[in-house]
């Protein structure tokens, strides 16, 4: 799977497109097929080394995403695969695929499109 990785903090040069191993599924997580991931203050701390919480590097950026549910953990639900979503992921959204745990998925009404459901969550919120 491809990925935006930051290997260690710095400017926009540090943004590296890779081939890493698919997240690994938790029992009450999902698998998204990424379609559109935001890009809010939160992840430039992350890539330029500010952020106030612990990053760990390699780090693959994105906190907020659309795309469409490929697989379920033994114990997800609410959820069925091909569903629209968004969601605050427990991996980087800036990857062909993320994980993220049920409690932070939402759906996707048909009628929003995959590209301003990726920035509701948080971009949405931190402008109201």
């Amino acid at each position: 799977m491809r990925a935006i990785v930051v290997d260690q903090p710095g400017g926009i040069e540090t943004l590296m497109v890779r081939d890493v191993p698919e997240p690994e599924i938790g029992s009450k997580e999902i698998l998204i097929e990424t379609a559109y991931c935001g890009c809010n203050w939160a992840d430039l701390q992350r890539r330029q080394g500010t952020y106030p919480h612990r990053v760990d590097y390699p780090h693959i950026m994105g906190r907020e995403v659309s795309g469409t549910v490929v697989a379920l953990g033994l114990e997800a639900e609410g959820f069925a695969v091909g569903d629209r979503v968004i969601a605050i992921p427990s991996s980087g959204g800036y990857a062909e695929r993320c994980i993220a745990p049920t409690r932070l998925v939402s759906r996707l009404p048909d009628m929003i499109p995959f590209d301003i459901g990726a920035a509701f969550q948080v971009q949405a919120t931190t402008a109201w």
